[in-house]
C-alpha cells in the first residue's frame, strides 16, 4: 500500500503493467489498423485510447471546477492543506505536515485559487496549471529539483521549495 504522511493513499487504476501494453500496442502493430485491433482485444486495458484527448478534457475540467468550488468558500475558513488532506482515508495526514512537505504545491494551489476569486479563468487561459500543480507535488523529497522556462517567482514566494524551482537560465555558464 501507498502511503503518504502515513495516510492511505487513493491509487488511480493504471498500473505499471498497463504502460507497458500500451507501448507494446504501438511498438509491436505494424499498422494503424491492427494498433485499433489490438488495443479492442479482450482484456486490454486501452479500449478507449483513441478517447484520451476527451478523457484529459474531462480531468482538467473536473479539477478546474473543483479550484473553482474552493474558490468560492470564504478566505478565513479556508485552508488548502486541510482540504487535501480531507481526501485521504482514515489515518488523514495532519494538515500542517501535509502543508510542509508540500508547500510549494500548497503555496501555488493557493495562488491558483486567488487569481480564480480575482476574475481569472484558468482552465481556459491557463490550463497548464493543473500539470504545474501536479509536477510541484515532487518537491517533497528533497533530493528533486524542477528545471523549467516558466517563471514561478510570483506564484511561490514563500514556500522553502522555491529555491529547487530553477531557471533554464540557470544552465548558462557563459
Amino acid at each position: 500500500m501507498v502511503q503518504v504522511l502515513h495516510s492511505p493513499a487513493k491509487l488511480g487504476e493504471v498500473k505499471t503493467h498497463h504502460q507497458i501494453e500500451r507501448v507494446s500496442l504501438v511498438a509491436d502493430a505494424a499498422s494503424f489498423s491492427e494498433f485499433l485491433l489490438h488495443k479492442d482485444a479482450p482484456g486490454s486495458a486501452w479500449t478507449d485510447l483513441d478517447k484520451a484527448v476527451e478523457i484529459h478534457e474531462m480531468i482538467l475540467d473536473k479539477e478546474f471546477n473543483s479550484l473553482k468550488k474552493l474558490a468560492e468558500l470564504p478566505r478565513k475558513s479556508f485552508d488548502i492543506a486541510a482540504k487535501f488532506s480531507e481526501t485521504f482515508d482514515l489515518p488523514r495526514p495532519d494538515p500542517a505536515v501535509f502543508r510542509e512537505r508540500f508547500s510549494a504545491a500548497m503555496e501555488y494551489a493557493e495562488t491558483t485559487i486567488e487569481r480564480i476569486r480575482n476574475g481569472a479563468n484558468p482552465r481556459k487561459n491557463d490550463p497548464g496549471r493543473f500539470g504545474d500543480f501536479q509536477l510541484f507535488f515532487y518537491l517533497a523529497n528533497p533530493e528533486i529539483c524542477l528545471l523549467t522556462q516558466e517563471d514561478f517567482s510570483s506564484d511561490i514566494t514563500k514556500s522553502p521549495q522555491r529555491n529547487r524551482i530553477v531557471g533554464l537560465d540557470a544552465l548558462d555558464t557563459a
